[in-house]
């Protein structure tokens, strides 16, 4: 089940990030110490996803709503691979989302050869799909220490579903 959620809404979303990532990027062109690398590649990660890697839900219910001041930017370079990381992370993410995060990433990039333009990611919570604001801000305050069995992730048809699982919905 998909939830389908007005194009404007999502295309914002992903419009502002890209607005960071630029002036971003522009910015650390005019710092001196950081020329001799600007030619390596450059990948970026919102949230330890690729930034390519979209979930509607969470564009339309909490990526369109934060300022700029509520991220938290980190830059890595390899200098012996040849390649530099730019890490957008939300400020209010959780180490449960950002773990998911990192797993799915992980799970793309050893299982997947295919080109990751036009992924969607589906989360499914305690047996809920993540579609409105309630459930996107349950995901992004998990905590890693109440996920209680692995996370399953299926990627179908340029769309990954990921099923968590929490001590919260264990009932005695």
């Amino acid at each position: 089940m998909l939830i389908s959620i007005n194009m404007y809404h999502q295309s914002i979303a992903f419009h502002y990030l890209c607005c960071i990532v630029i002036s971003l990027i522009v910015t650390q062109t005019i710092i001196r110490d950081f020329e001799q690398y600007n030619f390596y590649p450059l990948s970026v990660y919102i949230d330890n996803l690729p930034y390519n890697i979209k979930s509607e839900s969470l564009d339309c219910f909490y990526y369109s709503k934060l300022k700029p001041s509520d991220y938290k930017i980190v830059q890595t370079i390899d200098k012996e691979s040849k390649k530099r990381e730019l890490h957008i992370k939300s400020k209010k993410a959780k180490n449960g989302y950002l773990y998911v995060n990192k797993c799915i990433q992980h799970s793309i990039t050893t299982t997947s050869d295919s080109n990751n333009d036009q992924l969607y990611v589906n989360y499914i919570l305690d047996d809920k799909i993540v579609s409105n604001n309630k459930d996107v801000m349950q995901l992004i305050n998990l905590r890693k220490r109440i996920i209680t069995e692995p996370i399953i992730i299926d990627e179908h048809n340029r769309a990954i579903t990921v099923i968590i699982n929490t001590r919260s919905s264990t009932k005695p």
